[in-house]
């Protein structure tokens, strides 16, 4: 198979037309990741984990003993994980664990006077171990849609909604200290500045604003916690209870000796508050609990079987040389939500969220007003269009009365007696014909007794075509061409209930060399499935295909990346590169699908491209209305090497459905 670039050059004016000069096509190519540094290593993974190389535009599987480079991407799929060892000079001290649905990007990775690396999360939830950052030269720094946390000898886990970009931490050892940019000074620097102690949780949402940002913390919530934490994370957890334990009576002795001293806030830039020998031993004993508390917690709602939870409390004893000091799921220890935090500032943080409650309400009351408008628009330009149809269609009766009457008249008296018997004799042999076949009043070659047809007054000699108003046996026009036409619908996916597919059908087009399409959707109902577009053989077995972009019936049969063959007697034949772009932050993806070979394409209804993306899983949005925009434009190639550019655009709504969460159109 000839080089993609090569091919590409030959439709560069054609495709410069869509895209521009600096277009899409460059999507199309791999990008070199000359010079990159070392970040990370897989060390184990579980079900789809894949990676996109810095600079790169396609995904690939993940293997063990993978490295990880900087600026890649890493991503999982559903019911996923990967356990990565950070390349440090204790590279046995730091780890990551990545639970399923997320995506983390190495952004940054120096080794001068020290090492200094950056991980940014877009999505998902992790577990993350660091203990080698011991010293002021080095700095682990993770950053979020919402907020950038210095790491320095810590345990803790990390959740990101990939919806709203809130960022959910709570801390099991060491001390987090976390900036939240918007909240406080309304930027960053000291005063945006939180730290974050062991058993305490912090949630940064942009909608949620304070005027002190130590009020968004407040103690861990197992329950809460365990609804939303992947097993993979918890088993993670509890396998570095050694270590967490160790860190946190460490702690302890600090947090005593700073009591004894009268400081009752020994970090002003926390919410915490030791105020008495009985509130230290009170806070030591939710630091020793938490993690066993989570566990238990685990068990009771079904997220891990009892036996595995048994055999993870096992492992945390193994580690506790005093057999009193040992854990059992039979008798969890107390776990306190009031302990060490201000209440001051717990009071602030529910009047911030009451504030945020309620403008989520007018906002939402505001969409349902603005989709009540979009209706009674969308009903009236429908009955204006019908009003129109009808009066062109009464226009076009009238004109055609019209013809026929100027025809009549043109004839003489014996011509008219002439072909008022044909007609009179065509009408007898239509009857017979009627009773024979069983037909309808108004079929037959003759157009059923429509007036001007060639079985009527006004047929007959008359110009135009005989089964038509005015027909007979002169000149008849031209056939119409239909103008090319773009259509739309949403259809489920068997394989996942919570994945629809938004299907572009194309009709009427010829010569057809590429197109794009551009789909505006509401990023907080749904979000476009990128890992979906990659081939992956291990999901689709003996083909290699990707089910949602290979489509028996479209033209386009499209190269998955660059040398990418059919499997043999497949009867594959490849024809056509594409390319996907997302932008989850302004809510649009595009669709871009252009031939390679000479000449273009007929499309005649045929579906070109199936866009899969992920459902809204909360149960507040079911019965909202719902809608995707969608922009195209088509280049087409004639015979002549005729450039031609076609804009249309299409709407598809629909709403979320009360029963299954699926798609009504």
């Amino acid at each position: 198979m000839r080089n993609l670039w090569f091919r590409t050059v030959c439709a560069a004016l054609c495709l410069a037309v869509i895209f521009g000069p600096a277009g899409i096509l460059t999507e199309l190519r791999e990008a070199a990741a000359a010079g990159a540094t070392r970040v990370a290593i897989v060390t184990s993974l579980k079900g789809t984990v894949q990676v996109k190389k810095a600079g790169g535009a396609k995904y690939f599987n993940a293997f063990k003993n993978m490295s990880l480079n900087e600026g890649d991407m890493i991503t999982t799929g559903k019911n996923s994980s990967v356990v990565l060892e950070l390349a440090s000079s204790k590279a046995d001290q730091d780890s990551i664990t990545i639970g399923e649905n997320s995506q983390v990007q190495f952004t940054k990775l120096k080794e001068d006077t020290g090492t200094k690396a950056k991980m940014s999360v877009w999505a998902g939830s992790l577990w993350v171990k660091v203990k080698s950052i011991s010293n002021a030269e080095d700095s682990f720094e993770v950053e979020t849609p919402t907020a950038i946390m210095g790491v320095r000898g810590t345990h803790f886990i990390l959740q990101v909604d990939p919806y709203t970009g809130k960022t959910t931490l709570v801390v099991a050892s060491g001390v987090t200290a976390v900036n939240t940019p918007g909240s406080g000074s309304g930027g960053t620097g000291p005063k945006n500045v939180v730290n974050v102690y062991p058993t305490q949780q912090m949630e940064v949402d942009r909608d949620l604003q304070t005027d002190d940002p130590r009020a968004l913390v407040q103690a861990a919530d197992p329950e809460t916690l365990v609804f939303t934490l992947p097993p993979d994370i918890i088993e993670a957890m509890v396998s570095n209870m050694a270590d967490i334990r160790q860190e946190n009576e460490e702690l302890a002795r600090q947090l005593g000796r700073s009591a004894e001293q009268d400081e009752a806030a020994p970090d002003p830039n926390a919410n915490l508050i030791i105020v008495s020998s009985e509130d230290l031993a009170a806070y030591s004993r939710n630091m020793n609990a938490l993690i066993v508390v989570i566990l238990a917690e685990a068990v009771n709602q079904g997220v891990l079987p009892e036996e595995t939870a048994r055999s993870l409390v096992d492992l945390i004893n193994a580690s506790i040389e005093d057999p009193e000091q040992r854990f059992s799921l039979d008798d969890v220890p107390e776990y306190r939500k009031d302990v060490g935090i201000d209440q001051t500032l717990l009071e602030k943080a529910e009047r911030a969220r009451q504030r945020r409650d309620e403008q989520e309400r007018r906002k939402e009351q505001r969409r349902q007003e603005k989709l009540e408008q979009n209706r009674e628009k969308g009903e009236e330009i429908a009955r204006n269009k019908s009003r129109q149809e009808e009066e062109n269609q009464s226009a076009k009766t009238g004109k055609e009365q019209e013809a026929v009457r100027k025809y009549l008249d043109s004839l003489t008296e014996e011509e008219r007696a002439a072909l008022e018997q044909r007609v009179q004799e065509r009408e007898r042999e239509r009857q017979e014909r009627q009773g024979q076949t069983g037909g309808n009043p108004g079929t037959g070659s003759g157009g059923g007794g429509t007036p001007g047809g060639g079985d009527n007054p006004g047929g007959g000699d008359g110009p135009g075509d005989g089964d038509n108003p005015g027909g007979g046996d002169g000149p008849s026009p031209g056939p119409v061409t239909p103008s090319p036409a773009i259509s739309g619908s949403v259809v489920t996916d068997s394989d996942d209930p919570w994945i629809r597919v938004l299907e572009l059908k194309l009709s009427n087009f010829t010569d057809l060399f590429a197109f794009q399409a551009d789909v505006e959707y509401d990023k907080e109902l749904f979000s476009f499935a990128d890992w979906k577009f990659n081939p992956d053989p291990n999901q689709f077995p003996g083909t290699g295909f990707n089910e949602y972009r290979n489509i028996p019936e479209s033209p386009f049969k499209v190269e998955l990346y660059e040398g990418w063959t059919p499997p043999a007697g497949s009867g594959y034949v490849v024809n056509a590169v594409d390319t996907v772009d997302h932008d989850d932050i302004n809510g649009k993806v595009r669709y871009a699908v252009m031939k390679f070979e000479e000449g273009g394409v007929n499309v005649s209804g045929a579906t070109v491209v199936r866009l899969p993306f992920i459902m809204s899983k909360t149960e507040e949005d079911v019965g909202k209305q719902a809608s995707f925009v969608i922009k195209f434009k088509a280049v087409t190639v004639d015979a002549n090497h005729e450039i031609k550019e076609t804009t249309l655009s299409y709407t598809v709504t629909f709403e979320i459905d009360q029963a299954t969460y699926g798609m009504t159109s």
